[in-house]
């Protein structure tokens, strides 16, 4: 079991059970105490438990992480709006983009038929499914590794590998939550590690992200504001916080 799985079960053990002893750990996970111990700090750095004498306590959020079909269908209004903008703004003939599998950047795939000679790289089965759709104007690479069936997308090891040997001109993105002291979250380490080998092989970032995700944190880091190029949110986000981001350097863009 890779560092990044443990400390995912791990944190689902404490979220189910809400605390847990380093030998409970231990024995759940098949490593020494040494190793829990050492994993604990570690995610109580991400203040996602507190560590107690003995063990430790959740105090992360207890919601499991939805299927993709229950967050497509959450206000795809938003998310398709958002897509339509940086479709039209950052896509352009013949390049090669990253989408990561989520379900705010499929919403870009009905976008891209009206582009020619796109070489389209993801992570996500479902993307896959939807940009073969359109037909055969584009090349369309899909990345291989573990495949996460709540999230329909590919992770580990050899997803991040891939990423390494690649160079794209622009990655989209999205998140779970922007939280108020700037780091976007996801639920999950393993598709956190993968997204930050898309980031490093794209020239530009784009991060796609509707106003109900402000203010919201999920279990992991993924990037920091100064990491992204371009935030593309939509009139409902909270103009105080916009206006706070843009102060701090970020391409705030509205989709209207």
């Amino acid at each position: 079991m890779l560092p990044l799985q443990r400390r995912q079960l791990i944190i689902e053990h404490l979220a189910r059970r809400g605390s847990a002893s380093v030998a409970e750990l231990s024995a759940l996970c098949d490593v020494s105490q040494m190793t829990i111990r050492r994993d604990l700090e570690s995610l109580e750095e991400e203040q996602l438990l507190e560590r107690t004498h003995g063990g430790a306590v959740y105090i992360g959020s207890a919601a499991g992480e939805p299927p993709f079909s229950a967050k497509k269908s959450a206000h795809e209004d938003l998310k398709d709006r958002i897509a339509a903008y940086a479709a039209h703004h950052f896509v352009r003939d013949g390049q090669v983009i990253i989408l990561e599998g989520g379900t705010t950047v499929a919403c870009l795939v009905p976008h891209l038929a009206r582009f020619s000679e796109l070489t389209v790289v993801t992570n996500g089965l479902r993307t896959v499914a939807a940009l073969q759709s359109l037909g055969n104007t584009h090349t369309i690479i899909c990345t291989g590794g573990i495949l996460r069936t709540v999230s329909s997308t590919f992770v580990g090891p050899m997803t991040e590998q891939f990423y390494r040997q690649l160079h794209a001109h622009v990655a989209f993105f999205s998140a779970t939550g922007l939280t108020p002291e700037g780091a976007f979250t996801d639920p999950n380490l393993l598709e956190s590690q993968v997204k930050m080998e898309m980031r490093a092989a794209a020239g530009k970032t784009v991060m796609l992200l509707d106003s109900t995700k402000f203010g919201q944190r999920s279990f992991t880091k993924t990037f920091r504001l100064d990491e992204i190029d371009v935030l593309v949110t939509d009139d409902r986000a909270p103009r105080s916080v916009l206006g706070e981001l843009a102060e701090r350097g970020v391409d705030v863009r509205i989709a209207s």
